[in-house]
């Protein structure tokens, strides 16, 4: 059975697009009202479409991309994507970086996840951050090995029975076929006058 997928209008508008032009666009997609569109330019995700395939999920964002408001696709029944970041099940685009939006006034700064450290421990001088370990990661090429330290399968003789090959044309010769012709009566059977 394919998955199925939830559609979200993240709230936010793609680079290279204003506000006025994407709420048009909107109301025009959707038929709704101006006020009922700026609703959906608020900053949060918004579910639009809901237990869709892929390829009704994938023609909503095309749409909604080509008017300039930024569209996330989950599994359906997921929680709702993080307004701060837009993340894609299907493989397309990727995720992209946490959106600008101002933290709250006198909100705590957020605080880097150090890796191996338990909530609540103080940072090592050698720990090692989210941010500066995930600098060091890139993509392999299609087709790259995953790790340069694979060892080659060993080569293993296979012995095979010995068969022969018949030439073109040949008449194969089957088993003979021992059941008997099942014999149906019938005679009970009779066609109606019209």
């Amino acid at each position: 059975m394919d998955p199925s997928f939830d559609v979200y209008l993240s709230g936010n508008l793609l680079a290279g697009f204003e506000r006025d032009g994407v709420t048009a666009g909107i109301c025009q997609l959707f038929s709704v009202e101006h006020a009922s569109a700026e609703k959906l330019l608020d900053g949060l995700p918004h579910r639009i479409k809901s237990d869709c395939d892929k390829a009704t999920a994938l023609k909503y964002r095309e749409s909604l991309s080509k008017v300039g408001a930024e569209v996330s696709i989950v599994r359906h029944g997921s929680p709702p994507p993080d307004p701060t970041l837009t993340t894609n099940p299907l493989g397309e685009h990727g995720a992209t970086a946490p959106s600008s939006a101002p933290a709250p006034v006198g909100a705590p700064a957020p605080t880097p996840a150090v890796f191996g450290a338990a909530a609540g421990d103080a940072p090592s001088a050698d720990s090692t951050t989210a941010s500066e370990s995930m600098t060091a990661l890139s993509i392999a090429p299609v087709g790259a090995l995953m790790s340069e330290d694979i060892e080659p399968a060993p080569n293993t003789a296979v012995t095979l029975p010995a068969f022969d090959v018949a030439p073109a044309g040949e008449v194969i010769p089957t088993l003979p076929n021992q059941a008997s012709p099942v014999q149906v009566n019938i005679e009970h059977l009779h066609l109606l006058d019209e």
